[in-house]
């Protein structure tokens, strides 16, 4: 497996961000239909004309959305397994990055030092008067 780009990584923390929120709403649909269908119970128990084909229509909605929501779950741990997978890429370049930084930053303690002792060692200009 390939390692993914910042692009990549990006766009699939996005998709695991949204899929989350995708979830939350269908699960209030979900929630909303079943309340639905268990004031309707009442109705259905007195034989109260449509009421069982209203509840029977908000159940099938249910099931539709829990079907959404399963796929939703899916596809938010399928996204989620490629994020861990590529942890270890991750890692690899962080620690490239702070090796390259701290690489950097001892180049630059070298240099300034070597100055300061090409400073001391330089001959003291004596003042002319």
């Amino acid at each position: 497996m390939k390692a993914l780009t910042k692009t990549e990584r990006e766009g699939l923390l996005a998709k695991i961000d949204g899929l989350s929120q995708r979830i939350v709403d269908l699960e209030r649909d979900e929630r909303t239909h079943r309340e639905k269908v268990e004031l309707l119970d009442e109705d259905v128990a007195n034989g109260k004309a449509g009421a069982k084909a209203e509840a029977i229509r908000l159940d099938e909605k249910a099931r539709a959305v829990r079907l959404e929501i399963e796929a939703c779950q899916r596809a938010k741990a399928a996204a989620q397994q490629r994020c861990k997978d590529d942890q270890p890429f991750r890692d690899a370049e962080i620690a490239a990055e702070q090796k390259k930084s701290r690489e950097e930053a001892c180049r630059y303690v070298y240099a300034h030092a070597r100055e300061c002792d090409e400073a001391a060692q330089a001959p003291a200009s004596s003042p002319t008067s």
